[in-house]
């Protein structure tokens, strides 16, 4: 269930409620259409950080993706306590969860490696700059980056009494890391079950492995958006107009 399927999941949750948005009417008035077109911000607060030329080449340039790219990896739940017991000590967790997404994506053909970004070079201030300082210190050229959030039902009065359940939310967003620009972003949604068994400690860690299940569920519904975004972007640029 991908991007479509998350529109779907909100319809149904916000089924019969009224939506308050941002009316046409007023910017469709002959009045507002009269006015001069503005090109540029005039906030000084805005150029501070990125100037009005900068933004205009941004905004009417391309990026071309390198033809043979390595991948690197880094989930953005690590800050979460309950994420961090659930991992410690069972690093065979992330590999089971990561593993199937870094291999499907690999089978795009622009993509020669894939892996997860090393723990050593992850900076502590996780804003975009220091993060993409991070991939290209591990000489990376696309870095991908997810967060995850779930909702865990356990023993409600539609599971039996030994079933667990957990909804997924995934969102994804992929960084060029020569020019700082997000070409891809993909969100999910995945619902999985899981049934207590003899190995769990405790009945908590039956809803952690539904969780788990419906996050890697998600991940591999993103990787086939990946795949298929990567395999149609262009290897090398396309001839001038006019050209051949």
């Amino acid at each position: 269930m991908r991007q479509i399927g998350l529109a779907c999941c909100v319809m149904i949750v916000a089924g019969g409620c009224a939506t308050v948005s941002t009316k046409s009417d007023y910017m469709a008035e002959r009045a507002y259409q009269s006015r001069e077109a503005m090109t540029a911000s005039l906030f000084p607060g805005d150029s501070a950080v990125l100037s009005n030329e900068a933004i205009d080449t941004i905004l009417s340039s391309r990026i071309m993706l390198a033809p043979k790219a390595r991948l690197a990896v880094l989930c953005l739940n690590d800050a979460d306590p309950w994420r961090q017991w659930w991992r410690q000590g069972s690093p065979e967790a992330d590999a089971a969860i990561v593993g199937p997404f870094l291999e499907k994506v690999q089978t795009a053909e622009r993509i020669v490696d894939a892996s997860v970004l090393p723990a050593l070079l992850v900076p502590e201030r996780r804003t975009i700059p220091h993060l993409r300082e991070a991939a290209a210190r591990y000489q990376a050229d696309l870095l991908l980056l997810y967060r995850s959030s779930s909702i865990l039902y356990g023993k409600e009065k539609l599971l039996a009494a030994d079933q667990a359940k957990a909804t997924c939310r995934l969102e994804v967003v992929l960084l060029d890391v020569r020019t700082g620009i997000v070409p891809f972003t993909s969100a999910a949604v995945e619902t999985c079950t899981a049934k207590q068994v003899r190995d769990d400690l405790t009945f908590d860690e039956t809803m952690r492995k539904a969780e788990m299940e419906a996050l890697g569920e998600a991940l591999n519904a993103v990787a086939d958006d990946l795949v298929e975004f990567l395999r149609a972007i262009p290897t090398q640029a396309p001839a001038p107009l006019g050209a051949g």
